[in-house]
């Protein structure tokens, strides 16, 4: 059978109306586009702009995309070489690194997906400006207190959050070196 082509008169404001067996218009076409109405829509995905009302429902679960955290971790060689984070509710594909000297002028901040780790910008001291990419040790966090006394860390990625591996540098004294992160899905 060929096409069935049904057109109005190419005049503006001419329409085809298909109606059902009481009357009532199913399908009405204007200039450009159609418009269903009084159907049953069985198998059709209807979408339109929410003018009012609110999307949400408490039935609905949104997935995490990021989480976000801190901990504080003492700078000296008798403390843990590890700090695992977990309870994420995902396995990170980054996490994102900020970290200081408690109360101190030394910050740095890095990044890891597990394989690769990065500092971006660390800096010692007030006097100096942010150095880029100042570490090639592949660490995601590099912290000094002294001049050659800090510590640094690498991270691996795990199921449910990450773990930092820390060495100290030189004899570091017993400061606390905070660490925000923040971990994408």
């Amino acid at each position: 059978m060929p096409d069935l082509i049904i057109k109005p008169t190419n005049t503006s404001g001419n329409k085809v109306i298909i109606q059902d067996q009481a009357g009532g218009a199913v399908l009405t076409t204007a200039d450009s586009g159609a418009t269903l109405g009084n159907s049953t829509q069985d198998n059709i995905t209807r979408l339109g702009t929410v003018t009012a009302g609110n999307l949400s429902h408490a039935d609905i679960v949104y997935p995490a995309m990021a989480k976000v955290g801190t901990f504080t971790r003492n700078c000296n060689v008798s403390t843990a070489t590890t700090v695992e984070v977990t309870g994420v509710g995902f396995q990170p594909s980054v996490v994102h690194f900020a970290s200081s000297i408690q109360d101190g002028p030394s910050f740095s901040f890095g990044m890891s997906d597990g394989s690769t780790n990065l500092v971006f910008m660390t800096q010692y001291t007030t006097q100096n400006a942010g150095t880029p990419g100042a570490n090639t040790a592949n660490m995601c966090i590099y912290v000094h207190h002294a001049a050659t006394k800090g510590t640094r860390a690498s991270a691996a990625i795990n199921s449910d959050g990450f773990t930092l591996t820390y060495v100290d540098i030189g004899s570091p004294d017993a400061v606390a070196v905070v660490t925000m992160w923040t971990a994408f899905r």
